[in-house]
Formats: C-alpha cells, sequence, structure tokens
C-alpha cells in the first residue's frame, strides 16, 4: 500500500502548467531537497522498498519483458560511456549528460518497481484502478483550470492548462476507457465513461498539441485494425459522436478555434518544408544539421554519447521563440526523440533499442491475444497497449513519460504472467 501511495504521489505531482500574474508557478517536479529533485528522492525510496520487499517475500521472477528493459537501459549506460570519452575533446556538461540518462533510468526503475508491486491478481486490479482514477481525475482538474482561467491563453482562440507529458501518456487513460464504453454494463458507469472520454477530447484539442492529434488519430486506427467487426462500427460512432460534441463546446467557448486550429495547427501537420509552417521547418533543420554534425566526426554507428550536442553551422536556424533554441550556439537535444537518439545512441545501439521495443510489443499483443475478450482486465489491457504505441509514436522523451512507459509495461506482463499461472493445472 505504501508502494500504491508513493506511486500515485509521483503521477499527481506531474507539471500542470499554471501560470499567476503572468509567471509561471514551479511544480513540484522542480522542487529540491539538498539540490535533489524531491520526485528523485521518492522515485528512489520506491525503488529499495521495492527490492526490499521482494527479498523478505523470495519472489524474484525474471521474464523476457524484464531482459527487454534492462536491454534498452543497457544502451543508454553504453552511450553514457561513450559520451564520457567524448567530453575530453568537446567538452560536455555533465548537467547533460544525467538529463539524457534520466528517462530510461526511470523507464526501468519503475517497470521493476510495478511487477513487483502488483504480485496478486487483487494487487493489480487495485494498482490499476487507482492509476486510471487518478489520471480521471486529474483531466478533470485539467478542464476545470481551463473553465476557471488558471493556464496559458493562447491568443483568444485556445487554451492549454497542462504540459506535454501529460498529454503524452493520458492517452493510457483515454482508450482504456473508450473500450470500456463499449461493454454492457450499468448505464451511470457508462455515461461517467463517457464524460471522461469527452473531457480528454476536449483538453487534448484546446492544448493544440498537434503530436497528441497524431497520437490520437494512429491510436484509433490501430484500435480499429485489432477490434472485431462489430466493435469496430459501435467504437467509430462513439468517437464520432464524442468528437462532435466536444468541437461544439469548444465552438462556444473559443469561438475561433475551429477556423484557427485548422489553418495554423492540423493542416500544418502535413506542411513539411523549410520555407512552411515554423515549428515544422525547424524540425527539418534540426535533421539536417544533426546528420551533418554527426557524420562530420564518423559517429553515426556508435554515437556522440550522452550529454552530445550539436550546432547549427551545416544549416542555420530560424529564428523560433517557440522552439526554445533561441540565441543559442549548442543544442543539447531535438524536437524528435528519434533525432536525439540517432546524435546520442547511433545506428547500432538504436536497433539494439528498437529491437527490445518490438519483442515487448509483440509478446504483449500475443498474451492479449490469448486472454477471454469478454472480460474487462483484457479490454483495458488493449487500451493501455494502444496507449503505450502512442507514446513511442508520440516521439517525445519526457521523464514522465518514460515513468508511465515502465509502469505500462509491467502492468501488461504482470498480468499476462498471472493469467498464465493460474491458467496451468495443478499437479495432482
Amino acid at each position: 500500500m505504501l508502494l500504491l501511495v508513493g506511486m500515485i504521489a509521483i503521477l499527481w505531482g506531474d507539471d500542470l502548467q499554471l501560470v499567476h500574474a503572468d509567471q509561471e508557478v514551479p511544480t513540484v517536479f522542480n522542487v529540491r531537497l539538498a539540490g535533489i529533485k524531491i520526485m528523485d528522492l521518492l522515485s528512489a525510496a520506491l525503488f529499495l522498498l521495492a527490492v526490499l520487499k521482494t527479498a523478505l517475500t523470495d519472489r524474484l521472477e525474471w521474464t523476457s519483458g524484464h531482459t527487454a528493459i534492462m536491454a534498452m537501459l543497457a544502451t543508454y549506460l553504453y552511450a553514457g560511456i561513450v559520451g564520457f570519452l567524448y567530453s575530453f575533446g568537446l567538452r560536455y556538461d555533465y548537467t547533460y549528460w544525467v538529463q539524457d540518462l534520466q528517462q530510461t533510468l526511470y523507464m526501468a526503475g519503475f517497470f521493476l518497481i510495478t511487477y513487483i508491486l502488483v504480485d496478486t491478481k487483487n494487487r493489480w486490479r487495485l494498482f490499476l484502478v487507482t492509476i486510471l482514477a487518478v489520471m480521471a481525475v486529474k483531466n478533470v482538474v485539467i478542464l476545470s483550470n481551463t473553465f476557471s482561467g488558471v493556464g496559458k491563453a493562447i491568443g483568444d482562440w485556445a487554451f492549454r492548462a497542462s504540459q506535454n507529458s501529460e498529454f503524452a501518456y493520458f492517452p493510457m487513460m483515454f482508450f482504456p476507457f473508450l473500450l470500456l464504453l463499449l461493454r454492457r454494463g450499468s448505464v451511470l458507469l457508462r455515461l461517467l465513461l463517457a464524460l471522461l472520454v469527452a473531457i480528454y477530447l476536449v483538453n487534448s484539442l484546446l492544448g493544440i498539441y498537434r503530436t497528441v492529434w497524431v497520437m490520437l488519430i494512429l491510436g484509433t486506427m490501430a484500435l480499429l485494425i485489432l477490434l472485431p467487426r462489430q466493435s469496430r462500427i459501435v467504437l467509430s460512432a462513439v468517437i464520432g459522436v464524442g468528437l462532435t460534441l466536444s468541437l461544439a463546446v469548444i465552438s462556444v467557448l473559443f469561438p475561433r478555434f475551429l477556423e484557427l486550429a485548422w489553418n495554423f495547427k492540423f493542416a500544418s501537420i502535413f506542411d513539411w518544408s523549410v520555407y512552411g509552417e515554423r515549428s515544422n521547418s525547424t524540425k527539418l533543420l534540426e535533421i539536417v544539421n544533426v546528420w551533418d554534425y554527426v557524420l562530420s566526426h564518423f559517429a553515426f554507428l556508435h554515437g556522440m554519447g550522452l550529454g552530445a550536442w550539436w550546432d547549427d553551422s551545416a544549416r542555420r536556424l530560424l529564428p523560433d521563440g517557440g522552439s526554445g533554441f533561441t540565441h543559442k550556439t549548442r543544442f543539447q537535444s531535438t524536437h524528435m526523440w528519434y533525432v536525439t537518439q540517432f546524435l546520442k545512441l547511433g545506428l547500432l545501439a538504436m536497433v539494439v533499442y528498437w529491437g527490445a521495443v518490438w519483442h515487448i510489443l509483440r509478446t504483449t499483443l500475443r498474451g492479449l491475444r490469448s486472454l477471454p475478450w469478454d472480460r474487462w482486465e483484457t479490454q483495458v489491457l488493449l487500451g493501455w497497449f494502444i496507449g503505450l504505441l502512442c507514446a513511442f509514436v508520440s516521439s517525445a522523451d519526457f521523464v514522465r513519460l518514460f515513468l508511465m512507459v515502465g509502469v505500462n509495461v509491467a502492468v501488461s506482463l504482470r498480468w499476462l504472467s498471472l493469467h498464465a499461472t493460474s491458467s496451468v493445472p495443478a499437479r495432482s
């Protein structure tokens, strides 16, 4: 129970983007004690408690999923060594070295914590229901902040009351709730789920994160492929109605949203030109410069290591206040995680990393197909799986997102393990 409370505290402490008197209020993820972030201390404490629990109960279990997660971590540890060697000549900042390792370290750590925590079916159910409930409540809080004006206004046509990281992992809540809507059951429960799905659609649309829109589109397409035909028809109807109602509400709150969101945001998803939409042109120039920088150091196979930086000497970046790159000569990351990985890991380590991701996705999907579809746990796990796909599609590398990736994988693989164990007939 203590581990569960700690996990909830970390998820709830994610960074709502609050603004007071035109100043962003520091969030709990930025609070430090003796120079160390509070969330890092809490995470380390949770990990030690989980290890202690395993040591006392003598119930250590190792699966191919554990091996895959450790392989992903190993690629970043390897890149850490490469970065250390390169730092002697290129003067890497070791603060960025630590930051580059942090997201994968969180993923592996919370995978192990969660896998140890949910070691029975009852604990698994309690954990999953609690996590989904916390994300649902937080989703409502974001909408409340939008209505009360606590957040960041974007002109007079959109509103943002959350950071990217939340919307990157919120599909892990959206798709399970969406699938639960297809179940026959309590009318009151289904109305509640429909309301939560609609609230998330409003939040994600108003936040005008194009990546989130792409994630939802691709996630829905993947879900329609995996579902039985009858369920596809019902799901399409639910999404159509939900999207229509959400847009109707938004058009009342922000009358200019539909016109401007289409002209400046949605349409720009397909405008990949150096001379086109500014943020997309910045991303293209990042690719050109990173490719040139890595090749100039003959590092395309082994990478430049953690802490690596790049510059825009090959093709000057355009002035773009929204990119965060203005008035800089060295850049430690890009707006696309895959490009940043190429810079720091190189092609060989990326093959290992994404091979491990593929193994996790394939193992999970195979296991899901062996589960009875009429159980709510199976439907939630399929939505959880779609949320995991969205996380990797998002091309984001937020620490909080990868924390949830670790939790996601652990929850899925643990249930498959528990189901397999309970399905084995007892020996006489």
